[in-house]
């Protein structure tokens, strides 16, 4: 991967100051890592001319690769995912100049080639950005299930999925709660891809086989692809987007290790916050219909 100018300098800030802050030494064990042999003494260049130099050296190698994927390491952000999305998105912004686009996938920083939009690259969000707190302060009335564009049959599971969901916090069951609003939001995008393949298919955020770059089919996305999809495509906005990532991962609790491997420790306050996406996202496609 070869990167301009300005996208070196980004990802210096990220990997110096907005990921972490990134002492001498430290910055030093991150490129020794990658297979530079450097030491921190007297005499040492500031941080970003140390780093800038390192990432133009790396540019255009294999190595640059691993270095981003170092950088945006999903468990680096365990405890604040939030983060990792903002990150993404500004790196994005500019690497997708250089025609490329990188993605999570599980566990799994990834890369594909995208072309350039301009137009799309600096469209402004209209959606404001808020804190989890007032994502919770959203009242929500009415759920429109029977409206959500689905098979008709499957209208009632989703309404019974959504009665449980308030039961388990109601009874202060928070993982139990997780678990329902992932299988509730996987199985209602998943329906709505079914039903329109060929505009899930065609978005520029549908997930790819890694060796032919053709869509994966749909039962081999995960909840992060569809809810990526979704957005894209308007079903979903920039806030159920945001503040989804507990929600996606819920599968991943499912095996005790892994929710060891992870430091998860569901509490009510974080399946509140699983229940309101799901809800809001319900009406919104509901919305997005009307």
């Amino acid at each position: 991967m070869k990167l301009s100018r300005k996208t070196i300098q980004v990802l210096r800030e990220i990997i110096n100051e907005k990921s972490q802050y990134r002492s001498g030494p430290v910055l030093v064990n991150f490129f020794n890592e990658l297979g530079f042999h450097d030491v921190y003494a007297q005499g040492f260049p500031s941080r970003w001319a140390y780093t800038e130099d390192r990432l133009n050296q790396l540019n255009g190698t294999a190595t640059l690769d691993q270095c981003i994927r170092n950088v945006f390491a999903p468990v680096n952000y365990i405890d604040n995912p939030a983060l990792l999305d903002e990150l993404l998105e500004l790196f994005n912004k500019h690497l997708q100049y250089d025609d490329w686009n990188v993605y999570i996938e599980g566990k799994n920083v990834l890369f594909r080639k995208v072309n350039f939009d301009l137009n799309q690259s600096f469209k402004l969000d209209v959606q404001a950005k808020n804190t989890a707190e007032d994502f919770l302060k959203v009242k929500i009335s009415n759920l429109n299930i029977s409206k959500l564009p689905i098979e008709s049959c499957l209208h009632p599971i989703i309404e019974t999925r959504m009665k449980e969901i308030d039961k388990c916090i109601e009874n202060q069951v928070p993982l139990g709660c997780i678990f329902l609003c992932g299988s509730v939001l996987e199985g209602l995008l998943s329906a709505i891809a079914m039903k329109s393949p060929a505009e899930f298919n065609s978005a520029k955020a549908s997930p790819k086989e890694r060796d032919s770059f053709k869509v994966k089919s749909f039962d081999k996305w995960t909840l992060e692809n569809y809810i990526a999809v979704a957005y894209e495509l308007g079903y979903i906005k920039e806030d159920v987007k945001r503040f989804s990532h507990t929600v996606q991962n819920f599968r991943n609790y499912i095996h005790p290790y892994q929710q060891i491997s992870q430091n998860f420790t569901p509490t009510i306050d974080t399946a509140l916050l699983c229940a309101q996406v799901v809800k809001m996202a319900i009406n919104q496609i509901t919305e997005r219909g009307n």
